[in-house]
């Protein structure tokens, strides 16, 4: 977990909003929920000290990013304010990356007890499409009187562009055989990091096989080689996830040698 702390805000009222997906709790103690105290600003009266903590290191395109704020009241008096919390994707350049969701901010009042912690955790949606290398979370406390923020609060965390490499491990169990036939099932893991979303097996037999009746896939075969690709129902395969649901019927003359050189969306499997 990535914990990003922002210097102390000294302010004259408090109060947050929830931005996104939000769900925030109230306590009346001035230490985070690890129990480190956060009050470095508690000799400047009133006094706010903001914590955010992602839910991840990183994110990849189309997973939901999450942020917890806590804000502590460093004084014993009660403040009241308000948050608008948003998020921006954007590139290297600092731009509004293409293919990402705009989030506008939002805005909700609080009231902080005297030494009170207030923590919310908010939830921004992202796009599989989205191009964005980081996605930065404002998290800016304003006075109710005011509409300047008391002190902008900003925290980034980085967006993998690089898909992870795909990994699997596959195994061909021969079910049953006969002269001139076969029955056999084709099991494939997703060993890899990411899910896999729309497959194709590839993979040679041996002998002179030929597949005849396939299930669980589409197939093409030319000469020894054969191509399996997934149907609707089972082409999402999670990362660490194993699917079973696809099997053969086939015929051989002269050997039903087992096949080699498996390789999921053009890379080899174990």
């Amino acid at each position: 977990m990535r914990i990003l702390r922002m210097a102390a805000l000294t302010l004259a009222a408090l109060g947050m909003c929830a931005g996104g997906t939000a769900a925030a709790t109230a306590a009346t103690t001035a230490t985070t929920a690890a129990g480190t105290a956060v009050c470095s600003g508690a000799g400047e009266l009133p006094a706010l000290d903001v914590t955010q903590v992602f839910g991840q290191a990183n994110y990849n395109p189309g997973q939901s990013i999450t942020v917890t704020v806590t804000a502590v009241n460093c004084t014993g008096q009660t403040l009241s304010t308000h948050i608008e919390p948003y998020g921006r994707f954007a590139n290297a350049a600092g731009d509004i990356a293409p293919g990402c969701i705009v989030i506008d901010p939002t805005w909700n009042p609080v009231t902080f007890a005297p030494n009170g912690t207030y923590t919310a955790s908010f939830t921004y949606p992202s796009l599989t499409g989205c191009t964005a290398t980081q996605f930065t979370a404002f998290d800016s406390f304003y006075a109710d009187s005011s509409s300047t923020p008391l002190n902008p609060a900003t925290a980034s965390v980085p967006i993998n562009q690089t898909t992870p490499p795909v990994a699997c491990h596959v195994v061909y169990t021969r079910q049953s055989e006969w002269q001139g036939g076969f029955t056999a099932a084709v099991s494939i893991t997703n060993t890899g990091q990411a899910a896999d979303d729309g497959w194709t097996l590839t993979y040679t037999f041996s002998g002179d096989q030929q597949a005849t009746n396939v299930w669980g896939a589409n197939v093409t075969q030319s000469g020894r080689q054969v191509k399996l690709t997934s149907l609707a129902w089972d082409a999402s395969i999670p990362a660490g996830a194993t699917l079973t649901a696809v099997g053969m019927n086939g015929t051989w003359t002269t050997s039903d040698s087992g096949p080699a050189g498996f390789a999921l969306n053009g890379v080899p499997c174990s």
